[in-house]
């Protein structure tokens, strides 16, 4: 069963966007990778005060979200 939710990772990319660096997150929490992806469109533009020729993002499960399965 899986316990947790998913993030929005921000990153800070050179101007061809490669060598991104992670800058921050977006403060929420997404039920579905889905989801995530979903609400790029709306938080990227928010991010002009990034000082990064390109911001971009990823979706993931935070590295603490742990996977539980039930024991038979």
């Amino acid at each position: 069963m899986f316990t947790g939710a998913i993030v929005m990772v921000l990153l800070g990319c050179a101007d061809d966007g490669n060598s991104c660096q992670r800058v921050g997150a977006v403060p929420a929490t997404y039920a579905s990778v889905a989801a995530c992806n979903a609400a790029m469109a709306i938080e990227l533009p928010r991010r002009g005060d990034l000082d990064w020729p390109v911001i971009a993002a990823r979706c993931e499960t935070p590295p603490s979200v742990q996977v539980a399965s039930a024991a038979r």
